[in-house]
């Protein structure tokens, strides 16, 4: 009985899933470790503006983030987000351009309160 040089052994075929299945955890793995942290400038702005963040990224959807603003200052939310988390800091503002509920889908917002 003759064998077909270019087929596969079984082997060889456990192989190459294996280091697909191993390629696809770590790739899959380095997605979830981008989310990170992302801080408005203390002088505010546009939700929208690359100027508003510190690293100059508008906040993605797995990040996590912080208004910092200064008394006087806000950051305006002026487009439909979503986030993992945010925290308005005590002095910070977070402005609502557009009046409806939906802009912001939060999992999670804190707000510390006044210290005195």
């Amino acid at each position: 009985m003759k064998t077909n040089p270019n087929r596969s052994t079984p082997m060889a075929s456990k192989a190459a899933l294996c280091a697909w299945i191993c390629f696809t955890i770590l790739a899959l793995l380095s997605f979830s470790s981008m989310a990170g942290t992302v801080t408005s400038a203390a002088s505010g702005g546009l939700w929208t503006a690359t100027t508003t963040w510190s690293g100059g990224a508008v906040p993605a959807i797995t990040d996590d983030v912080v208004i910092a603003t200064v008394s006087g200052s806000q950051v305006t939310l002026n487009t439909s987000t979503t986030v993992a988390n945010v925290t308005i800091n005590t002095v910070a503002t977070l402005g609502l351009l557009l009046l409806q509920v939906q802009l912001l889908q939060l999992l999670n917002v804190a707000v510390p309160p006044a210290q005195m």
